[in-house]
């Protein structure tokens, strides 16, 4: 597969926004508020985006801990069956849109008015490459995570390439680039990942720790852990494009997208795009079966073990049930940060505390069987010892300056912009230029 067509390059994106007449008011515009609003209850945006982020974080934590117990519930199960990567990929996606799409019912129902702009002007093609995004994502990383493949050590490390590749695309699609400081915040943050990684990395370091070995022989040592890599690419294209989305607001309501709408919309998007890549679950090297027909009996299985049956217990229901809520409120957390806070590259950085807070939490906890077990080594002080890097450059990096646009119109309507919250007067709240129009507009 060309994964090169998954990336959109700047100007496509220009030319989707192009549809939309542009407004003269200043850019990130959820940013520049004062408050956030939370249901019906608006709070200052600093606690807003310090209660976003234990959300995005402690969602993401959930679903790196529950993945490997809901896989691990299925052994000793009578049939001998096991959860498939493929299974967990598309069942997700399945319970995001019922999740979502009844979220968005019941917001249509009961309260219309908070469901935002909707109309047929908005651009779905950009929801549609988020979720395809998201499925190229899944469907790279799912495969090759498994620690025969993998080695989980390696995993680690490969996944601090997030953070660089998140600031070339937001260059490149959202034309933005941080300052020198939240550059090198942002190098302190990987650095910090790498300190928390040391006793993975050199085992010697800790004889406690355990370093998996690859199973995998020949090119496929060398192919995995590329395939692992490249699944990074279409998740930071994902995060900028959501940035780009969630912070279109119309010219004339002033609204943006509901959340709940949006995320319902791209979970959709999402499981088409992984449904029509059912075909890797048994390409031969990449999958997980020889056959169609033993996929089938494998999706199954993963259904009936799911709800109790094919000799499971209660534990396989509860434990994927756990991994879906918690990959629910990752991506609520994840996307109430990129509407309010700066945007990908910030989020990006947030979420790399998951690692060292998943090392600490398998310091408290055993995995099989499942326990609290509190056991401390030696890694356990890496892992402070990398909060105490991590922590304070996050909050650097959130109380440093602007990122620097790349646009030189941007940058003078921010300088408008902020000269106008000086020198208000009755017109401060309207926009720059006059936009009396009935048709719906959008400005990022």
């Amino acid at each position: 597969m060309d994964h090169s067509n998954s990336i959109v390059s700047q100007p496509r994106v220009q030319k989707l926004a192009s549809d939309f007449p542009s407004s003269s008011s200043p850019a990130s515009l959820y940013r520049k508020a004062k408050t956030a609003k939370i249901g019906h209850v608006e709070i200052p945006l600093f606690w807003a985006n310090l209660f976003f982020s234990f959300v995005a974080i402690a969602g993401q934590v959930g679903q790196n801990v529950s993945l490997p117990l809901w896989i691990d519930s299925t052994n000793g199960n009578r049939s001998g069956r096991s959860v498939d990567s493929y299974f967990v990929l598309s069942f997700a996606s399945l319970s995001f849109v019922i999740i979502f799409g009844l979220g968005t019912l019941f917001i249509r129902i009961f309260s219309p008015q908070e469901l935002g702009e909707t109309d047929k002007r908005f651009p779905q093609l950009l929801l549609f490459l988020i979720g395809l995004c998201d499925a190229l994502n899944g469907a790279l990383v799912v495969f090759a995570s498994k620690g025969s493949r993998t080695p989980p050590y390696l995993q680690a490390i490969l996944g601090n390439f997030m953070i660089p590749l998140t600031i070339l695309f937001r260059v490149l699609i959202v034309r933005k680039r941080p300052t020198l400081l939240k550059l090198l915040c942002g190098l302190a943050v990987v650095v910090g990942l790498f300190v928390c990684l040391i006793p993975t990395i050199f085992p010697g370091v800790d004889p406690k720790a355990e370093k998996t070995k690859s199973e995998a022989n020949g090119v496929s040592r060398v192919m995995w852990p590329l395939i692992f890599m490249l699944g990074f690419i279409p998740a930071a294209i994902m995060n900028v494009l959501e940035e780009y989305v969630v912070k279109m607001k119309n010219q004339t309501s002033r609204k943006g997208i509901n959340l709940v709408y949006f995320l319902f919309w791209t979970s959709l998007y999402q499981l088409i795009c992984v449904g029509s890549l059912f075909w890797l679950d048994i390409l031969p090297w990449y999958g997980n079966v020889d056959t169609i027909s033993e996929f089938g009996r494998n999706w199954w299985f993963g259904i009936q073990c799911f709800f109790g049956a094919a000799g499971c217990d209660s534990t396989c229901g509860t434990r994927g049930t756990m991994f879906i809520l918690m990959y629910v409120f990752s991506y609520v957390g994840s996307a109430n940060l990129l509407r309010h806070a700066e945007g990908a590259t910030w989020l990006a950085i947030v979420v790399s505390l998951v690692t060292p807070l998943g090392f600490l939490f398998w310091t408290l906890f055993n995995e099989s069987p499942f326990k609290w077990q509190p056991e401390g080594h030696v890694s356990t002080w890496f892992s402070i010892g990398a909060l105490a890097i991590m922590v304070p450059a996050v909050f650097v990096y959130n109380m440093g300056a602007p990122e620097i646009s790349l646009k030189p119109e941007e940058n003078c309507r921010e300088e408008i912009y902020y000269s106008d919250q000086y020198h208000s007067d009755h017109d401060a709240n309207k926009p720059l230029l006059s936009h009396e129009t009935n048709s719906p507009s959008y400005s990022i």
